[in-house]
């Protein structure tokens, strides 16, 4: 079987970035954006807000109010949010260049790591409005420890989960996205919960702040 390496980098920072910036040779762009869109329904409370590009934008959170993780993507407008999951948070979503697809995770009631991605034509996960519809999550990591899941995808498909438990734990699925090997364990003590991962190119990175 193939080893997976999987590259921890260790930083430092305060606070949270506000501006997105473009680095070139010539020096450093700053990107401007246009005006913000309402995604949400108003009326309900927006949570732990994610977002991915891929062939369209896909926005997801939680809502307060139902318990329920929503995602919505665009067509020329957002169109009506779809359910994943109810009595869950941390929804965190990412794009999948080989299978051109998104790819989520979430942290169940119960505690556990839930993953799927995006398909066409499942009703369960649907609405009728929707070209863009959501798989059946898989369990991934199950108890009631968990927390902060990640999700990346790299440029040949291999699909990377992280989640905080006793340190921070990846899983990896080498092909498809359905077949998971074994929990990994790649950071130890308890500075675990800033931990994320994230994959680039051919490899897979955890980006870990062990001050805060």
């Amino acid at each position: 079987m193939k080893s997976t390496k999987i590259h921890l980098f260790v930083i430092a920072f305060v606070g949270f970035v506000a501006a997105a910036t473009l680095f070139a040779s010539s020096g450093v762009l700053v990107q401007s954006v246009g005006s913000p869109f309402q995604v949400s329904v108003a009326g309900r409370t927006a949570w732990e807000p994610t977002s991915a590009v891929g062939t369209t934008w896909a926005t997801g959170w939680r809502d307060w109010t139902s318990g329920q993780v929503l995602v919505s993507t665009w067509s020329g407008g957002w169109r009506t949010p779809v359910a994943i999951a109810t009595s869950a948070s941390d929804l965190y979503l990412a794009w999948d260049g080989v299978h051109q697809r998104f790819v989520y995770v979430y942290l169940s009631g119960a505690g556990s790591i839930y993953f799927g991605y995006s398909i066409n034509g499942d009703p369960l996960y649907c609405d009728p409005s929707q070209k863009t519809c959501w798989s059946t999550p898989v369990q991934l990591f199950s108890g009631t420890t968990w927390d902060y899941p990640s999700v990346g995808v790299d440029n040949s498909g291999r699909v990377i989960v992280g989640a905080v438990g006793a340190g921070f734990w990846t899983r990896v699925s080498a092909t498809d996205g359905v077949t998971f090997g074994s929990a990994v364990q790649v950071v130890t003590g308890t500075t675990g919960f800033k931990t994320r991962v994230v994959a680039t190119n051919n490899l897979f990175e955890v980006i870990h702040p062990p001050s805060l």
